[in-house]
């Protein structure tokens, strides 16, 4: 799949490195969920589902920091299986979590770490609809979260605990299993069960583009923006009719076409990616397999280029990116990806090698600050 660059893009020479010293052995994981990475990470914490239905270990980014431990201390999150978790853009400590029993629950790490275990949230928002499979922080605005379920999306208000809005108006999907914002938080993206999707701005009940029937995916994984400019493209993830990987490209004022569409692996399995915004760089694995594979989305009049692909340690489970701030810059290190195995936790660095050893300003453009651009007040009332 590889291809020629239509622009001379500097991540174009990028190898994923194995950090074989910065492993984490652990025993994870009962099942991996239908309908997340399993793992989520930082610059200070990665958090993953324990081997204990409804609970999550939560461990340091430094590897120095990190003590093994069979054991805990865990969040205590469910007595149902926790379906999704994001952290918040806003705060290192601070992650929200979505279960099956239709509850979504905020937490607050101590800055040090757990030291025991959590059964506490800060908040907790019920009563969003059975099947509660995704969801995902606002990018601009704090405390705003969107969810998807069986009856369909919804926001969150976090600081007053409520959910604002349900969304049942005409054109808008139901039984989703995956959300997503654009880069600026203008446009929700909800991707149905029936292999549907609705790009709609969830305060503008004009807005709605939905309903459209995926191409050749009949069995949807995932939903992400692509690109900054334009409102983005969207991503869709999933399995055409013979279970075989693949991923299509759209934009979103034209769904009912893709832009294009293509196959991911020989072998069938449930998609894993993670999205650099910054560096738009797409990582994808497949779960069962033993390979991770780079793109590259910075031109896509051109399409989704693969840049590279690299074998990881142990069969993946769930994919991660930790935050920019923990990167080593100065050895070229673009992005970190954690690899969730049935045993461990691998750590991979992506490079791009560079003679001198020093700050490339290049390899990391603007990147959105530590403040979110408004309230949930203000975003809730269209300000």
């Amino acid at each position: 799949m590889a291809g020629k660059f239509a622009s001379r893009n500097p991540f174009r020479h990028a190898t994923l490195k194995r950090y074989a010293e910065q492993a984490y052995p652990m025993k994870l994981l009962q099942a991996p969920s239908d309908t997340s990475n399993s793992i989520a990470a930082n610059a200070d914490f990665f958090a993953a589902c324990y081997n204990t239905s409804g609970a999550l270990t939560i461990c340091p980014v430094e590897h120095s920091k990190w003590v093994r431990t069979d054991s805990g201390p865990l969040i205590s999150v469910s007595g149902s299986a926790i379906s999704d978790f994001q952290w918040s853009p806003w705060a290192n400590n601070v992650i929200a979590t979505a279960s099956l029993d239709s509850v979504v629950k905020v937490w607050k790490i101590p800055e040090k770490g757990l030291t025991e275990n959590l059964s506490t949230p800060e908040a907790k928002i019920g009563s969003l609809g059975d099947d509660l499979h995704a969801l995902r922080w606002h990018p601009s605005a704090s405390s705003v979260i969107a969810t998807g379920a069986k009856l369909g999306a919804a926001l969150i208000d976090v600081e007053k605990a409520v959910a604002k809005s349900t969304f049942t108006r005409e054109g808008v999907n139901k039984n989703i299993l995956s959300v997503a914002w654009n880069y600026d938080g203008s446009l929700l993206a909800a991707l149905g069960k029936d292999s549907t999707i609705s790009v709609f701005d969830p305060r503008d009940e004009k807005s709605v583009l939905g309903g459209q029937a995926l191409s050749k995916i009949k069995k949807p994984h995932h939903c992400l923006f692509i690109g900054k400019d334009d409102k983005g493209r969207l991503l869709l993830l999933g399995q055409d009719s013979r279970h075989s990987p693949m991923m299509e490209l759209y934009d979103v004022k034209k769904l009912s076409t893709p832009l294009s569409s293509t196959p991911l692996n020989s072998s069938s399995g449930f998609t894993l990616p993670v999205y650099d915004e910054d560096a738009q760089e797409l990582f994808i694995a497949i779960r069962g397999s033993s390979m991770i594979s780079i793109f590259d989305c910075c031109d896509l009049k051109s399409g989704i280029t693969q840049i590279h692909q690299s074998a990881t340690e142990e069969p993946t489970r769930g994919l991660a990116l930790i935050g920019k701030a923990g990167l080593k810059y100065k050895d070229g290190e673009v992005n970190r990806i954690l690899n969730l195995g049935p045993s461990s936790i691998g750590t991979y660095g992506v490079i791009v090698p560079r003679k001198e050893k020093a700050f490339h300003s290049d390899l990391f453009p603007h990147s959105p600050g530590p403040d979110a651009a408004q309230t949930a007040e203000e975003y809730f009332a269209r300000k």
